[in-house]
């Protein structure tokens, strides 16, 4: 439509008296509401992050009207989401975290043109859900995608049970959704811009196969580990995999945090919901015993296809528990320091 396609140039009309770099830049797409258009611009006057500094409203005939929030946030922001939900008609609500102050929500009012900030901070929660249509608005988490509606959030899709590579799924921005379709913009892009569409469908991919589990401690499950997980569920005719996130509480520190995960999945473990494989857990040293995990060091000796002679064994030798190996470490990364030469 002709108002988004160069809305950029409404904008630096309309608002820019200066240099973008210096006034605030465009980042959100374009909001769609029964209002009109919105337009959030932001700016890194405000605090080292962009956080949104003015929304201007949009009709078809031109600029409705626009709200200053410049001075409204602390100068401490250091995490601003590019998100915004409906939480009403004709309002918008969006969050920012400060330093100080924690979690800061704000509303914004599209028919009365007035900002407020910190409306009630449990309004949206951790999540961040990004408005799709006058109706509702949309959050991505590590499980899948939930429609986040009257105050509630519902799971609409479990990525679990699509064909789509988990870490651009947990990475994408959504952008549509319909009665059976959702699109997912991927938020790091790498050559073509790549759109991630889901429709629903009544059938289970996985009937009559064996679920395994695989749990991811550091919720950080890398790319090419995704792309294998999909590949097997897409070609094993026996097995598919299921993945299982433990998250971190954020409210905890170090290694509080650690040790409330590690709680977690041993009360797993005694329940007999412990998960069949275990990534990223190569800092919870508690699991390396025999009675939680199996000793792989019998399994990769008798491995046709582990060229152990290929490996980096030094680092594979600090990974023993004594003559068992718990944990196979699948890389590693150097830490250094590099100086001048006329440093001494």
């Amino acid at each position: 439509e002709g108002t988004i396609k160069n809305y950029k140039t409404i904008a630096d009309v309309n608002f820019c008296t200066g240099d973008l770099e210096e006034i605030g830049y465009a980042s959100n797409p374009i909001i769609k509401t029964n209002e009109g258009y919105v337009l959030p611009v932001y700016s890194y006057l405000i605090s080292t992050t962009a956080v949104p500094c003015r929304f201007m409203v949009f009709d078809s005939n031109g600029l409705k009207g626009s709200i200053d929030c410049t001075d409204m946030f602390p100068s401490d922001v250091y995490e601003s989401p590019e998100s915004f939900a409906f939480t009403g008609e004709s309002s918008l609500i969006g969050k920012c975290i400060s330093m100080h102050d924690g979690k800061i929500e704000y509303a914004v009012n599209l028919k009365t043109m007035e900002f407020e900030i910190n409306p009630d901070t449990s309004i949206i929660g951790d999540l961040e859900p990004v408005a799709v249509n006058d109706e509702m608005s949309l959050a991505v988490s590590n499980e899948g995608v939930y429609i986040y509606k009257d105050g509630e959030y519902a799971k609409t899709v479990d990525f679990n049970f699509s064909d789509i590579n988990l870490t651009d799924a947990q990475s994408s921005k959504p952008v549509y959704c319909s009665d059976n379709t959702i699109l997912l913009v991927p938020r790091s892009q790498k050559g073509e811009l790549t759109i991630l569409k889901i429709t629903g469908s009544e059938d289970n991919p996985y009937e009559g196969k064996t679920k395994l589990t695989i749990a991811d401690i550091n919720n950080n499950i890398d790319y090419k580990t995704s792309e294998a997980i999909r590949n097997f569920n897409k070609n094993n005719e026996n097995y598919y995999i299921e993945v299982k996130f433990y998250e971190k509480d954020m409210d905890l520190d170090g290694i509080y945090a650690l040790t409330d995960v590690t709680n977690r999945v041993l009360v797993d473990m005694a329940n007999g919901e412990a998960p069949d494989i275990i990534l990223n857990a190569a800092s919870y040293s508690e699991f390396n015993n025999s009675k939680y995990l199996l000793d792989l060091s019998s399994h990769i000796a008798g491995d046709k296809d582990y060229l152990q002679n290929e490996c980096y064994n030094k680092i594979l030798d600090t990974s023993f528990t004594g003559d068992a190996l718990y944990q196979l470490p699948l890389s590693f990364s150097v830490v250094g320091v590099k100086t001048k030469k006329s440093v001494n």
